[in-house]
Formats: C-alpha cells, structure tokens, sequence
C-alpha cells in the first residue's frame, strides 16, 4: 500500500508505462498539427494565385560546395530583390532544407522568370549555378511532395527544414479569418472527445462535413480578397 502511495505522489496517479504513452502521443499530435498547419499555407497560397488567374511555377536553388558556409536565406533574399525590380508582382512560399549543403524549394506565382537570368543571379549571389524552373501541374502533388520529403521531421533526405512565405503569398488578414472560421465551426458542430464524432443538433455528421463547411467559409473569404467589390458613385 506504501509502494503505490509513493508511485501516485510521483506521478500524480499516472503510471509510468501510461505517462510514456500520453508524452508520445502529444508528440505525435504536435506534428500532425504542423502537418496540417503546413498544408493549409501551402493549398491556401496556391488557391490565392488560381483565383486571381496567376500562373504557379516551382523553383529549385542549391548550393555549391563553394557556398556551403554562405548564409542562404541571406542570399535568397538578395536574389528576390533583384528580381522584384523587374517583377514587383512575384509572390512565393519557400522550403528550405539542409539537403546536400542547403537547398531552397519555392513555389511561386506572378510571372514566369527567365531561367538563364536567374542562373547568373544565383551565381553571382551565391556562388552555385544549378537552377531549376518548371511549371507546376499538380498543387496536390507537390504539396504530398514538400510535406513527405522535407516538411515531417526527419527523413531520408534531410534533418531540418523550415517553411516561409512572402508577404502576399496570402491575403492580408487571412490567419486571423481561419482562426474566426475555425472557432465558429468548433461552436456549430460539437465533438465527442470519447467516441470521436462530430454532432450537428444530436445528429451525427462526419469530418467531411465539418471539413467542407471551413472550406466554403474559407473559398468564400479568399474570393472577397482576390475581388473586392467597389463602391458605385451615387
């Protein structure tokens, strides 16, 4: 009786196989949560772009054994500033990974860039000359493709990677919106923690539903931005 007296003060009633099992779970839980985070920025830009009939191109820089001690976000920016003197309108989303000696996956829209151009830009900044631009044909593709390879923790192609976009790569206001999305279909549809299921008035409804009401509230919002209406002149 003593024994379990003390193992409840330590472990405030929690066992230790199970308080091992509730850590890996919050663990699991935090990354399927950037998972989605990280999703969403890159469906939502990419979204943004379609609507306001913008092209999407995918842009890939890396790094040469001569600049492998270079800082490369601190060239990457260097680089977008050039190009935004002769296309002010070019809006991205960046993956940047410690693959080979640093690599940078960009999706971007606005228009499409010269590639020979930014060839010499590269390698004038950076000292590295392999530059590769494409069109992107699939936003589902690359967005499995950025999250399975670099954006999950640690994979076979790096240790470390970080996502950022540029200032327009999203519409001004939009996290603030999802969260208000967010929060409002929390309160319409309640959620058994226990069985796992959504209710809408007592009835059951399925993630599908609650997952397509955020998106219609969400598609609505990025429409609004993308074509605001003006005011006629009475």
């Amino acid at each position: 009786m003593k024994k379990l007296t003390e193992q409840k003060i330590v472990f405030g009633g929690i066992s230790p196989i199970s308080k091992k099992n509730h850590i890996t779970e919050s663990i699991v839980d935090s990354k399927t949560f950037k998972k989605k985070r990280w999703r969403h920025r890159i469906m939502s830009g990419m979204k943004y772009a379609q609507i306001r009939k913008k092209k999407l191109y995918e842009m890939t820089l890396t790094t040469s054994n001569r600049a492998k001690f270079k800082d490369l976000h601190k060239d990457v920016d260097i680089l977008f500033k050039r190009i935004r003197r002769r296309q002010p309108n070019i809006q991205y989303l960046m993956v940047r990974s410690d693959e080979i000696n640093g690599v940078l996956h960009i999706v971007y829209c606005g228009a499409n860039l010269y590639k020979p151009m930014i060839k010499k830009m590269w390698y004038q900044i950076h000292s590295s000359y392999i530059v590769e631009i494409s069109t992107v044909r699939s936003e589902k593709k690359i967005t499995n493709y950025l999250l399975t390879h670099y954006l999950t923790g640690h994979t076979e192609k790096c240790n470390f990677s970080r996502l950022s976009y540029s200032k327009g790569w999203l519409p001004k206001g939009a996290l603030v919106r999802w969260r208000e999305i967010c929060i409002q279909a929390k309160k319409k549809f309640y959620f058994n923690p226990i069985q796992k299921q959504h209710y809408l008035k007592r009835e059951p409804v399925s993630y599908i539903d609650v997952y397509l009401y955020k998106k219609r509230l969400w598609d609505k919002f990025l429409y609004g931005r993308a074509y605001p209406q003006a005011l006629l002149e009475i």
